[in-house]
């Protein structure tokens, strides 16, 4: 409130004052006439008065506009590798893709790659200890060998020699060609000691030693699948590798 709008107010509050004294003195006398003057103010005088009162105009809002973002996207080019599918250069590594072949059965198909210069039929697979039929079947569908020579055909017979001569001496067939394929040896399940399962591709001495403690343990397998009870062994492996090469001489098969 403002010292004008004080006075205004104080001025009314006398001027009441002063008529309601008058008109209890002179209950008897005549009434007096009373001017009160007043002064009368303007909204637009309040107004102006009280504006420095107000808190001053709020500046306009203003939007800011973000920056412009620039993305830089980076192309990364990646070179996948497809897996050495020829069985005459394929590594170690690449061949223990297939189940069944270990590090030891590895290194002897490299060593044996090796010492024949190359592959050039399948049937050479079964040259090397530790590989059957079913073992070289799953090789082959991961490998192949370029330029691969059709199986060996049996050799036609020889013309008769003409009477009277000398018969010529056999030449060895195909010289040059690798070695006879060796025969796998076999061991009975229930007789096979640790230095012959040693014997086998890739065989552990822990699996050995298991081998043989089950074995103890049964009194006897009496059946090949039981191996499977030994939890150093694979199923691959006993698959592949110990059904070909271990048998019960009581004629129990894996059947």
């Amino acid at each position: 409130m403002t010292r004008k709008h004080a006075a205004w107010i104080a001025g009314g509050l006398c001027a009441a004052g002063i008529v309601l004294l008058a008109a209890m003195r002179h209950q008897q006398e005549e009434p007096m006439l009373i001017t009160v003057q007043s002064e009368s103010v303007t909204v637009a005088e309040i107004a102006a008065e009280t504006a420095p009162l107000r808190s001053p105009d709020p500046k306009p809002l203003t939007r800011t506009t973000p920056a412009e973002t620039i993305c830089h996207t980076t192309v990364t080019e990646y070179k996948i590798t497809a897996p050495d599918r020829n069985l005459n250069t394929a590594d170690a590594a690449a061949l223990k893709r297939v189940s069944g072949v270990g590090d030891v059965l590895a290194a002897e198909i490299v060593a044996y790659r090796e010492s024949i210069g190359g592959f050039t039929r399948r049937a050479q697979l079964l040259e090397i200890s530790g590989i059957g039929e079913a073992l070289a079947a799953r090789i082959m569908s991961e490998f192949e060998i370029p330029d691969e020579l059709p199986t060996d055909e049996p050799d036609e017979p020889d013309e008769p020699a003409e009477q009277g001569s000398p018969p010529e001496p056999a030449s060895p067939a195909n010289a040059e060609a690798p070695a006879e394929t060796q025969a796998q040896e076999t061991f009975d399940l229930n007789t096979v000691t640790k230095e012959q399962l040693m014997q086998l591709p890739d065989m552990t001495e822990s699996a050995a030693d298991a081998i043989l403690k089950l074995r103890e343990q049964l009194r006897g397998y009496q059946h090949l699948n039981e191996l499977i009870f030994v939890k150093e062994l694979e199923p691959d492996y006993i698959r592949d590798v110990l059904f070909e090469r271990l048998y019960l001489a009581d004629g129990q098969t894996t059947e």
